[in-house]
């Protein structure tokens, strides 16, 4: 495995993960939504947005296995 094909395995990897939690995060906050406690959902919302900044944002130089 060359090191490019290394590099965008790590970001598919880094991408479905943070799908999956983004899609977990958005099941959470429909339910406790659904039980009245909409400030608990907002704040749900909030931590799905921080999760999908860090997908924009590069790897810091300490992640990296060079």
């Amino acid at each position: 495995m060359s090191v490019i094909d290394f590099e965008r395995w790590r970001d598919r990897r880094r991408q479905r993960r943070a799908d999956g939690q983004i899609a977990a995060l958005a099941y959470i906050r429909e339910e406790i939504e659904e039980a009245g406690f909409h400030m608990a959902a907002d704040l749900i919302s909030l931590a799905a947005a921080s999760i999908a900044d860090q997908l924009r944002k590069p790897l810091h130089a300490s992640n990296d296995y060079d």
